[in-house]
């Protein structure tokens, strides 16, 4: 059975817990931006100044990291509904940390930072649903940092490419050189190598000329050694 647009807004992560009710004053009070999108179209574009609240309601989209240096390239797939990165909304660098394009045909829903402020934030279960966010987000960051460090390059890579990436589920491709890898996790390319093409056999990876694909981001964490 089709969603009604009510039930597709409960399924919002800032909207969820919203009333009916709440709902249809929120609609009365907002003039909401829905589009359609054709797949491939660009939607956000890495280092973009963030002046709205951005949803995805209906798709799935590329996700990109590039580091300003050129040297690496992180791209993940996430699935619809999600809001594009609500904090970078606030903050010291009101930016977008990533490029975002549709992989499918699909549908965003938009409103300006001004609204968001002045009358989404009236109500107590959007002001709640976001400081949960904003904390989540906070608490996943102390946790990595509060982790073991890791000791085998296995664990190095691993580890690094994670602080990259927004989700830890799913395929992830990896642009990058070894001697770039090596740099940064204090290792030998030798040993990069080595591992890379030990991670390949065991079908954790698959190596490219430029760079590898994570399988499974899931299977890759939970074969640490």
């Amino acid at each position: 059975m089709a969603l009604t647009m009510f039930e597709r807004l409960q399924q919002l992560p800032l909207l969820q817990g919203m009333s009916t009710k709440d709902l249809e004053s929120l609609v009365f009070k907002v003039q909401l931006d829905f589009q359609q999108h054709p797949a491939g179209e660009q939607i956000v574009e890495q280092d973009e100044s963030c002046k709205k609240l951005l949803y995805i309601i209906n798709g799935t989209l590329s996700v990109q990291y590039r580091d300003p240096d050129g040297n690496i390239v992180v791209t993940e797939h996430l699935n619809a509904p999600f809001a594009i990165e609500p904090y970078s909304m606030f903050g010291m660098k009101q930016r977008y940390t990533r490029d975002y394009i549709f992989d499918t045909d699909g549908s965003s829903l938009t409103i300006p930072k001004t609204v968001f402020m002045n009358t989404l934030m009236e109500y107590p279960i959007i002001k709640t649903n976001i400081l949960n966010m904003v904390c989540n987000k906070m608490q996943q960051a102390t946790n990595q940092l509060m982790q073991k460090e890791p000791t085998t390059v296995r664990d190095k890579i691993t580890t690094m490419i994670r602080h990259f990436c927004i989700d830890d589920k799913g395929e992830k491709h990896i642009k990058i050189k070894m001697e770039t890898i090596a740099d940064m996790i204090g290792e030998t390319r030798l040993n990069v190598s080595n591992v890379l093409k030990k991670m390949n056999n065991d079908k954790l990876i698959t190596q490219q000329r430029n760079g590898f694909t994570i399988i499974d981001m899931q299977k890759l964490l939970h074969n640490r050694v």
